[in-house]
């Protein structure tokens, strides 16, 4: 699916009106889709809390809709109005809907029964709410928690910032749905979205041809991206790749095995492993002394290296060796610390950099107060080269094309998941596979969601090792 950031989703939007009709027209037809959703949930009664902008308007003739079906219709619009969103403010009073200028009392509201429809904020925010609107978003947020109201928002939870997925201050809207309309927002899928915008929902409005007025800005990884051929029947361990990795260094010899074995999993004919603890490697691994001139000599043997799991500051010569080579690269741990650090120049070859949250702020260096993931992405590409995997929630991968990983759930927020994704994507780079940052990010979440679908809550890094495969095969042709 493509998806679109908020400057290229108003751009698509001003040349739909442009080229298909009204902006009004567009309105309602917005307003229709969104209350036929509302509908399907029976309502006690409907209410509609409405900001002065465009989704506003949504909000208000949502409400009419509603009024128009003989429903129970409460409307408090807060703000005055404009453009479109005034004009439907004027048709509202066409038909009778009673428009209030404050929040409704909380006892007004039924539990469990009624519908709320969240139009407060939309594309057009850009800074921390304030005031009347963010005492909106708070009573949203309360009616839900104590009221049992369902809450579905118009394009993007409020509060929700259209260009990160970010809380934008203090709080945001939790929907139980979001209905994004005309295009998919990229800001609905990775950031804190996850807690707020419930079930999501698309709607192209009509426009089936809508991609022809916009261009995207990021794609939503799905398994019909890939393009994974089975491994041929006549193929030997020297035709399926090979993966070296330097890690597993000092106290932290499991960081570098569990990449090693994830590499493994994935189908490479050989791992090697260049590190001191050697000695208790597993057996599927080939153990390499961690002299430079030995990792010069296995640099001739391998088809990419993955640096840093389990890796001490007593491997920075060799990191500088495999940065200068010609090999392709993923580096994780350690190995993006020593980046940092360092700041070599920049590489031109194929690399992948997996940092989470705190490397990438070390990383960033004097962009560090960045806070926008897509912005991160084309900085560090910037300064150092590479594809970028930036874990997280909705954790993404790019720029040039950039992806987004429609997966959010602490289950991997514990230690050795990080190094599993780095011996996957080494693994994939080894096979050859163009999009191999998105395909092992891909491969990496589909493990967790095995484990969640068999009821568990938790997992240690290993437990993803034994669905690699079975997630690889159900992606081959």
């Amino acid at each position: 699916m493509k998806l679109f950031d908020k400057q290229s989703a108003q751009l698509l939007e001003r040349k739909v009106i442009k080229y298909e009709g009204p902006g009004f027209r567009l309105m309602a037809r917005a307003a229709l889709e969104t209350w036929k959703i509302a509908k399907k949930h029976r309502p006690r009664k409907v209410w509609a809390i409405a900001g002065p902008g465009n989704n506003g308007g949504d909000a208000i003739m949502t409400a009419c809709f509603a009024l128009l079906d003989r429903y129970d219709v409460s409307c408090s619009v807060l703000g005055q109005p404009k453009g479109d969103a005034l004009a439907a403010l004027e048709f509202s009073k066409t038909i009778g809907l009673e428009i209030h200028k404050r929040l409704p009392n909380i006892k007004e509201l039924k539990t469990g029964s009624d519908v709320l429809i969240d139009g407060v904020l939309g594309l057009g925010a850009s800074r921390s709410p304030k005031g009347r609107l963010l005492g909106a978003i708070n009573f949203i947020n309360e009616v839900r928690a104590k009221k049992k109201v369902f809450v579905i928002s118009i394009d993007l939870p409020s509060g929700l910032d259209p260009c990160s997925g970010q809380v934008l201050g203090q709080s945001a809207v939790k929907a139980d749905k979001t209905i994004m309309l005309l295009s998919p927002k990229q800001a609905c899928y990775t950031g804190h979205a996850s807690k707020h915008v419930g079930t999501l929902l698309f709607t192209d409005l009509g426009i089936t041809n809508y991609h022809k007025y916009g261009t995207k800005t990021s794609e939503l990884i799905k398994p019909n991206l890939f393009r994974i051929e089975k491994i041929p029947k006549i193929s030997h361990k020297g035709t399926n790749g090979s993966v070296l990795i330097l890690g597993g260094w000092g106290n932290m010899q499991g960081a570098g095995f569990l990449a090693g074995l994830a590499a493994a999993r994935t189908g490479v004919g050989k791992v090697f492993i260049c590190t001191p603890n050697s000695k208790f490697r597993p057996m599927e691994l080939i153990g390499i002394d961690p002299t430079l001139e030995d990792l010069k000599s296995c640099l001739k043997q391998v088809n990419v290296v993955v640096a840093g799991p389990g890796l001490n500051e007593k491997a920075d010569e060799h990191l500088h060796l495999i940065w200068k080579s010609n090999l392709p690269l993923v580096l994780d741990a350690y190995g993006l610390r020593w980046l940092a650090q360092n700041n070599p120049p920049k590489r031109t070859t194929n690399w992948i950099g997996t940092p989470h949250h705190g490397e990438t702020v070390e990383l960033l260096g004097k962009y560090r107060t960045e806070s926008n993931r897509f912005v991160q992405l084309t900085l560090l590409n910037g300064i150092y080269g590479g594809q970028w995997i930036l874990k997280g929630p909705g954790t993404l991968v790019g720029p040039n094309p950039t992806y987004v990983n429609n997966f959010a759930d602490g289950i991997l927020a514990t230690a050795g998941t990080g190094d599993v994704l780095a011996g996957i994507a080494g693994g994939m780079i080894a096979h050859g596979y163009s999009k191999a940052g998105a395909l092992a990010t891909h491969i990496h979440s589909e493990s967790a969601r095995k484990i969640i679908a068999q009821k568990s809550s938790r997992l240690i890094a290993s437990d993803l090792l034994k669905n690699i495969g079975t997630v690889i095969n159900a992606l081959e042709t």
